[in-house]
């Protein structure tokens, strides 16, 4: 079975929000659970880590999202913003091993998110 080349306007929306919501969720409790040094969710939800990171990172997603839309033009770039996820993932991870400025490692995380789409966009153009 082959897949179409594109992806029609209003399912490009819905799985662009759940791409930037997945993502900017899971970065950051990454980054809560680094900067509290525990990893357990029971830690994690009596400290508001989860509960911070759900709500930042919503906020964070309905603004990446129209991005995400422009870029993903079809199923193959889907590997291509996994591939980003996993270098923002790293991003988090080690800068953070070398400077403890918080705000660095953010600004930083969603800076390279914003460049790394809209590389993907032009990648994926090729």
């Amino acid at each position: 079975m082959s897949t179409p080349s594109s992806i029609p306007l209003g399912k490009r929306i819905l799985v662009s929000f759940g791409i930037s919501w997945l993502a900017a969720v899971s970065l950051g409790i990454i980054y809560g659970a680094r900067v509290v040094g525990r990893v357990s969710i029971s830690d994690l939800w009596v400290m508001g880590v989860i509960q911070v990171a759900t709500i930042v990172s919503s906020v964070i997603a309905v603004f990446l999202t129209p991005l995400i839309a422009w870029g993903l033009g079809s199923y193959a770039v889907i590997k291509w913003i996994l591939f980003l996820w996993l270098l923002m993932v790293v991003w988090v991870l080690a800068i953070f091993v070398v400077t403890h400025n918080g705000p660095l490692v953010l600004d930083g995380a969603l800076l390279f998110s914003i460049g790394g789409l809209v590389g993907i966009r032009f990648i994926a153009n090729r």
